[in-house]
């Protein structure tokens, strides 16, 4: 019976979230514009258009501690070639590049950033006297010679995606600091070999699994359990199945979600405990503005990584 109230109590919540309007708040102003965004709740790290951080309170908007004018930072030289840069930029950001933080990790007290001369400064945020402040702790060595395009911080490591196609974790549990990290714990190829760009990474810890997007057109699945570099899954969305055909369409961003199906109103009715199985998806979204769901095979929360994937992959109409 209590099983049964629990799955009617998880029904009526996914029911209002379905059908709640929105209420929205001014949480933060902050003197620049926002670029890249992290939050480890209430804070928030804001990468900025000026490439300064800002650590701020999202209860009390207040700003608790910023990069800006800490060292050189602004006046770093980048030894990546310009056409390698323009060319990175573009892909990110197409024709709207505001300029600015390419990558912004918050977790605790460690902030990670990453900007436009290439590889990963580490902070530390330090709370004395009552006022923080961010501590240099230097750039991470193994990443000097690129440009980082995404970062996540989950299960315990940094995840980066560079320009290069690499996809690597570094273990932020690990007695030797990140700055001075000169090899990942883990690390994978992805698209062709030092001509695709990483545009976005995300962990889902759950179910042991890497989603990751890039300008080679595919959505490349990666196992966190399984030994090798490779991708144990890939596909690529059909944007030539579109109306607005594109000739350069990719997808830019990608997370796996929860699929489940609610409970039925017969199902809710009963007091009969109902077996479901949970279900998981990637959705992806393009530069073109399109939205595609591709369903995962799973056992017990498991990804099936000789087939992983299962059904076709089916569009998101607006």
């Amino acid at each position: 019976i209590r099983q049964a109230e629990l799955q009617r109590s998880e029904a009526r919540k996914a029911e209002r979230l379905s059908e709640a309007s929105c209420q929205s708040r001014v949480a933060l102003v902050l003197p620049d514009w926002v670029r890249r965004l992290d939050v480890d709740y209430p804070i928030a790290a804001c990468g900025s258009a000026t490439s300064s951080i800002y650590l701020a309170h999202l209860e009390t908007g207040e700003i608790l501690a910023t990069t800006r004018g800490i060292g050189s930072t602004d006046q770093e030289e980048s030894t990546l070639s310009e056409e390698r840069v323009e060319h990175t930029i573009n892909q990110l950001f197409g024709q709207f590049d505001g300029g600015g933080t390419l990558a912004v990790a918050l977790e605790g007290t460690l902030l990670c950033e990453a900007k436009r001369t290439g590889g990963v400064n580490v902070w530390r945020l330090n709370p004395a006297d009552d006022k923080m402040s961010l501590i240099s702790q230097g750039t991470m060595p193994g990443l000097r010679d690129c440009l980082v395009t995404t970062m996540q911080i989950r299960d315990g490591c940094l995840f980066v995606g560079t320009d290069d196609g690499r996809v690597e974790a570094y273990s932020i549990e690990d007695s030797l600091p990140l700055s001075l990290r000169t090899e990942p714990d883990y690390s994978w190829k992805v698209g062709v070999s030092n001509k695709s760009i990483i545009l976005s990474v995300d962990v889902n810890p759950e179910l042991g699994c890497v989603v990751v997007t890039s300008d080679s057109g595919s959505v490349d699945l990666l196992s966190l359990d399984e030994d090798g570099p490779d991708p144990i899954g890939s596909f690529v969305p059909p944007f030539d199945g579109l109306e607005r055909r594109s000739s350069n369409a990719f997808p830019t961003s990608a997370t796996i979600v929860d699929v489940t199906q609610p409970l039925s109103q017969s199902e809710l009715k009963t007091s009969i405990q109902v077996e479901r199985k949970t279900s998981f998806a990637i959705v992806c979204g393009s530069n073109d503005g399109s939205l595609f769901v591709q369903p995962l095979s799973t056992d017990a929360s498991d990804i099936n990584v000789d087939s992983p994937f299962i059904g076709k992959i089916r569009q998101l109409m607006p």
